[in-house]
C-alpha cells in the first residue's frame, strides 16, 4: 500500500507499506516522485483535478507520457473511467503483470493525496478489485476525507 501526496505536477510517496503475500508489488520507493496520471494513485489524483489542469498537465509533459506508453487519448479516458469509478483501476500500465488500484482523500486544506495498493494481476481479479476499491472508498469516507472530484462537471 501507497501514500502519495500531490506536488506539483508530480506525486511523492510519502509511506509504503507491504503485504504478506510472498511476491512483493513495489512500484515506487518512499520518496519517489512519479508523474500524475501514472500509476494507482497518480491516476487518482489526476482524476480529482479541473480538466483545464489535467489538460495543462498533459501537454506540458506530453513526452513523458508518451515514453511511459500513454497517449492523450488513452491517459484522458483513464481520467474519465476513474472519474465515472471513484478510483483508480489500473492494469498493466507501468509494470506488465501488476493491477492496482487508488482513491484520493484530504487530510488537510489544500492537500491533495491518494492510498493506493498494487498486486500482480492474478491477485486481483475484477471483483476483488472493486471489492477492495469500495472498502478503501468507505475507510476514507469514513474518516470525512474523501476529496471530491472536481473535474466531473467543469466541462
Amino acid at each position: 500500500m501507497f501514500l502519495v501526496i500531490r506536488q506539483g505536477d508530480y506525486c511523492l510517496c510519502l509511506a509504503r507499506e507491504e503485504g504478506h503475500f510472498p511476491v512483493k508489488v513495489f512500484t515506487t520507493d518512499v520518496g519517489g516522485r512519479r508523474l500524475l496520471g501514472l500509476g494507482a494513485g497518480g491516476l487518482a489524483l489526476m482524476a480529482a483535478l479541473a480538466d483545464a489542469e489535467v489538460e495543462r498537465i498533459v501537454d506540458r509533459h506530453t513526452a513523458e507520457f508518451t515514453q511511459a506508453g500513454f497517449s492523450r487519448e488513452r491517459l484522458l479516458q483513464a481520467v474519465r473511467r476513474t472519474r465515472a469509478a471513484g478510483y483508480a483501476d489500473i492494469v498493466d500500465t507501468l509494470t506488465v503483470g501488476v493491477s492496482g488500484v487508488g482513491a484520493t482523500f484530504a487530510p488537510s486544506a489544500g492537500t491533495l493525496a491518494a492510498i493506493s495498493f498494487g498486486a500482480i494481476t492474478s491477485r486481483l481479479p475484477a471483483q476483488r478489485k472493486s471489492d477492495l476499491a469500495h472498502l478503501l472508498q468507505t475507510q476514507l469516507a469514513e474518516v470525512g476525507k474523501t476529496a471530491p472530484h472536481q473535474g466531473q462537471n467543469d466541462g
